[in-house]
């Protein structure tokens, strides 16, 4: 047996010599005890006890092959189109990437994705297993992805006329029937949908998923719909789910309540036509908790974009686009856990000047949240901190005239790890950001540099610190790792968090 070999065969898989020498000392070990031969006996334990420590806690760091490639890993290379990846945290300090696979001339499309470890080696199919497979001609779109606790995994997509979720398990085993369950919730039927969605975890085994359909003729907001999808894949809201307001509602947003429900906020037009903030909370049997609606903000102008995150006492803080005032703001709120409002009637100012509507809301840990947006062609970053004060001044990101996309995700200790590319040579680039306001590591870290089209940047944590970032790069997908203190996933060998047997 060559020494390759030896590093990369596993005996939880494959017994082999040592199992077997094992088994004969342990079999002798008895049999000298039933012999009374206790000097023989003590001497063939020290042995197995060696045997233990050579050939049992051995990491599986080490000698191990990094897979991970300069300019990220390409996990899937089909001649079909894949985009829209979506990006959970799974073990292993590792991720699992589900995308939409499109086949030329766009129907039918399948849901496919893959698991990659902390060193970059893809545990799935290669290019991807097939998770969810449509025989008819079906026109689907993925919508939303998240995982509770490393185990369990829910996508939601949307396959005219319907809106459905599917539970998978880490290894990408489905929970919830072939195609999963379907919500029942209203969508906007037609080739190209225009339903809004989003999806938590209820805490036990289920999720809460939100529909939006957005009417298109005329142009206007839809109304707000919700449904919660118990353990066993069974709507728990019934038929058509809870309508959370039917009157004109545009963009929304929605968190754990920690008990089971959810906390949504949305604007809508019930107010003088203007967009105003609104919120409600629901418990898990899907009752309405703070009556008939909380007004966030109903400030003159029009406040649109809500963000939701939760706080540590069952309430959330929610932020917004507000235009009271010229130059625009973006202005915040924290509601407890009965919705009463904790700071300023109508929010506070959190920053103001020719900003984008704020993409990125974090938790620092402490109760408080982390903001990213884009003000004019530059990234920042402000904190709130829960008693309403801030930092003394934004922190500039990167000044760019041709950013687009921005991703960021928690690190540990309230840090944040931010990813972004530029439109002007698509080369995507990250930082991470430390809860006080400055920038860490030593420069801007490369993730891509092939100057090639790229779009759906997404993000998650690597769970030690640092981040796994996935992209759509020339219709394949692709993958790199950052570490908590700035290392490349290609430049270094990197351990993973588990133990095997190995001979």
């Amino acid at each position: 047996m060559n020494n390759e070999n030896f590093k990369n065969q596993d005996l939880t898989s494959k017994p082999g010599l040592y199992d077997s020498k094992l088994v004969k000392e342990i079999v002798f070990i008895i049999f000298c005890f039933k012999r009374g031969d206790v000097k023989m006996m003590f001497k063939k334990i020290l042995m197995v006890l060696s045997l233990l420590f050579l050939h049992v806690f051995i990491m599986d760091s080490i000698g191990q092959t990094n897979y991970w490639q300069e300019n990220g890993l390409r996990i899937c290379q089909k001649d079909t189109f894949e985009g829209t990846p979506k990006i959970c945290p799974a073990p292993q300090n590792g991720a699992i990437v589900i995308w939409r696979d499109l086949l030329e001339g766009g129907l039918p499309n399948d849901v496919c994705g893959q698991r990659i470890t902390g060193i970059g080696q893809t545990l799935w199919a290669t290019n991807g297993a097939t998770l969810l497979h449509f025989i008819l001609d079906s026109y689907m779109l993925l919508r939303t992805f998240t995982s509770e606790g490393n185990t369990s995994y829910y996508y939601g997509y949307e396959e005219t006329p319907d809106l459905y979720v599917q539970k998978m398990d880490v290894n990408g085993s489905t929970q919830w029937g072939v195609y999963g369950t379907n919500t029942s919730l209203p969508v906007n039927a037609g080739y190209y949908p225009t339903t809004r969605t989003d999806m938590i975890c209820d805490g036990s085994g289920g999720v809460i998923m939100v529909s939006h359909p957005v009417q298109i003729m005329p142009t206007s907001g839809g109304y707000l719909y919700c449904q919660r999808v118990d353990s066993s894949g069974s709507n728990v809201w019934g038929a058509g789910g809870i309508q959370l307001h039917g009157t004109d509602v545009d963009e929304f947003g929605l968190c754990s309540d920690g008990a089971g429900g959810a906390i949504f906020a949305w604007v809508d037009r019930r107010d003088a036509g203007d967009y105003k903030v609104y919120a409600q909370r629901l418990n898990a049997s899907g009752t309405k908790l703070w009556g008939s609606d909380v007004p966030v903000c109903n400030e003159s102008g029009y406040q649109i974009f809500p963000l939701v995150i939760a706080t540590a006492d069952g309430g959330a803080i929610i932020a917004w686009r507000d235009t009271r005032a010229t130059p625009h703001t973006l202005y915040a709120q924290r509601l407890n856990s009965n919705g009463a409002p904790q700071w300023t009637a109508n929010g506070i100012p959190v920053a103001g000047g020719d900003f984008s509507p704020p993409k990125v809301f974090l938790s620092d840990g402490q109760s408080g949240v982390l903001v990213v947006f884009k003000e004019g062609s530059s990234l920042y970053v402000t904190r709130i901190y829960a008693n309403a004060t801030m930092w003394a001044s934004k922190l500039l990101i990167a000044s760019d005239l041709n950013l687009t996309e921005y991703v960021a995700v928690e690190s540990s200790g309230g840090d944040i790890i931010v990813a972004w590319f530029s439109g002007s040579n698509d080369i995507i680039y990250c930082r991470r950001i430390s809860s006080t306001g400055t920038k860490l590591w030593d420069s801007d870290k490369t993730i891509c540099a092939i100057e090639q089209e790229k779009d759906d940047i997404v993000i998650c944590s690597d769970g030690n610190g640092g981040a796994i970032i996935s992209w759509e790069q020339d219709f394949d997908i692709y993958a790199q790792r950052v570490t908590a203190d700035g290392t490349l996933g290609h430049n270094a060998s990197l351990p993973v968090n588990n133990w095997k047997l190995y001979y």
